[in-house]
């Protein structure tokens, strides 16, 4: 594509316009800010300068983001990243995009947990941005991820790299035993899995259930705590006496998901809310060994 040159304020009456049925206006002006940022423009400069024309190059750039986000590219896979927990983590088609609500589950693994060398396990790690960000607040921490996709594992092995923190990045899956690490004790077990039924996907927005991968959102209906129970199992073995298992949940989920692991004698079973007031999180104690007198 080589197109002539058009100034910025034409360029925002085009995303509007062609983007008015799939995006809210608030939700429009977002993304072109995202992607103008990446061009170097801030948003103070784009309203200073709606009358200037931008370079063919940019010009072609924003004409061709414009055509993926209206064939429903996540923004975060036009960029080539996202912010999460203030680090920038690369994502590309494949792989799953970090949200928000997840940085809450690392900052309250961050709360509960001091700076002293401990040992933890993420579970499905994905772009490795839980292992990542824990890593980065708790240096002291020897921290492995774990997940069944080779291209996930690129991804968190390339962003670990970029951004000099060192994971242990595991081939394996959380529903298969015999790939789980030979060995190890964990003091603290995350895990963002699959948790959305499959009779849910018809209420999702198109880039999210066209772009990303089902494999990494998904769950069969008659089984919703598929991966929860494998964790269980996983817990129930590897973390020592004390130890915590955090779980990223389904709000709906939150008293079968509470009552497997009260069933199974985890201690402190404890829900919690994410910012939008729902249940979004659990964490369960593995029981202290008990003291023979």
């Amino acid at each position: 594509m080589n197109v002539k040159p058009v100034t910025i304020s034409a360029l925002i009456s085009r995303f509007r316009e062609e983007l008015g049925e799939l995006y809210p206006e608030r939700e429009i002006r977002n993304l072109f800010h995202l992607l103008m940022e990446q061009l170097n423009y801030k948003k103070t400069e784009i309203y200073l300068n709606l009358s200037a024309n931008l370079k063919s190059s940019e010009t072609d750039w924003m004409l061709d983001a414009l055509e993926r986000l209206k064939n429903h590219v996540p923004v975060q896979y036009i960029l080539g990243h996202t912010w999460f927990c203030g680090l920038k983590i690369g994502v590309q088609s494949g792989v799953l995009i970090p949200r928000s609500e997840t940085e809450e589950l690392v900052q309250w693994i961050v709360k509960e947990n001091d700076s002293r060398p401990r040992r933890m396990i993420d579970m499905g790690c994905g772009s490795g941005c839980i292992a990542l960000a824990v890593k980065k607040q708790r240096p002291a921490w020897k921290i492995a991820g774990l997940d069944a996709d080779e291209m996930a594992l690129a991804s968190a092995r390339k962003n670990g790299k970029e951004l000099q923190l060192e994971v242990e990045w595991i081939r394996g899956d959380i529903l298969d035993p015999s790939s789980w690490p030979a060995v190890g004790q964990y003091d603290v077990v995350v895990s963002n899995p699959p948790y959305i039924p499959e009779k849910e996907m018809s209420s999702l927005a198109p880039h999210v259930v066209r772009a990303e991968p089902g494999r990494a959102l998904f769950v069969p209906d008659h089984d919703p705590l598929l991966f929860y129970r494998a964790l269980e199992e996983f817990g129930s073995s590897r973390i020592i006496p004390g130890g915590a298992l955090y779980v990223e949940m389904h709000e709906r989920m939150m008293d079968p998901l509470a009552g497997l692991f009260s069933e199974k004698g985890w201690e402190q079973v404890t829900p919690a809310r994410d910012i939008h007031g729902k249940w979004r999180m659990l964490r369960a104690l593995r029981p202290p060994k008990s003291v023979s007198l």
